[in-house]
């Protein structure tokens, strides 16, 4: 069956029954199909070809797709599939409460439909490093951007190292941190009282314009 179907950006469909487990790798990527009533028949079909104008939506259950296989001796069986787009995406087996740090021991992959998924998840557990859960995660909750936060390296109220660095210099003066903030993420600093500016958080109580 993975012979009639093919993904443009992924290379070739796989093909699966429903209650199997996911087919291929964290590091693939995937598309997959889930089959539908199966003719017993399909066997014994010779050099099937997929109707060209056979895709179209099954009315018996919504959001399916019916395709017609044509065979070589003139047979033609009707298959119902659910297409979706699965891939990888990192998930927590445990349940974690919020501000727990994300380690890779805390993560696992596992196959999601993408069509299902609220929010762009993480594909491996190296992008979560620096994040912490912004609220508790169920156990098997796939991880999307919504519900991490980057660990604050700089707290409000802090005494914070403020550099700047340019073309043959390089200088540094203390500052007071007005907000907290992770890695990356622009804070405002209190150079003195009354100044203030945006700066971006470089390491722990470390900042550059």
């Amino acid at each position: 069956m993975n012979d009639f179907f093919t993904a443009e950006d992924s290379g070739p469909v796989r093909v699966r029954m429903p209650g199997e487990p996911p087919l291929g790798a964290p590091s693939e990527a995937s598309v997959q199909l889930e089959l539908r009533r199966l003719p017993a028949r399909l066997k014994e079909c010779s050099a099937p070809q997929m109707s060209l104008n056979a895709a179209r939506s099954d009315r018996h259950a919504p959001g399916l797709k019916r395709l017609q296989l044509l065979c070589a001796n003139g047979q033609r069986h009707i298959v119902s599939v659910r297409m979706e787009r699965f891939a990888w995406r990192q998930s927590t087996p445990q349940p974690l409460a919020s501000g727990t740090p994300l380690a890779p021991a805390r993560l696992t992959p596992v196959l999601t439909p993408l069509g299902k998924l609220r929010g762009n998840g993480f594909e491996s557990a190296a992008a979560l490093s620096g994040y912490e859960v912004r609220r508790r995660l169920r156990a098997g909750e796939v991880i999307t951007r919504n519900s991490v936060r980057a660990i604050p390296l700089v707290n409000f109220g802090d005494t914070v190292t403020y550099q700047v660095s340019g073309t043959g210099f390089s200088m540094q003066r203390s500052a007071r941190a007005l907000e907290a903030g992770g890695l990356d993420e622009r804070i405002r600093i209190e150079l003195a009282p009354g100044d203030w500016v945006r700066a971006r958080v470089i390491g722990p109580r470390r900042v550059a314009p």
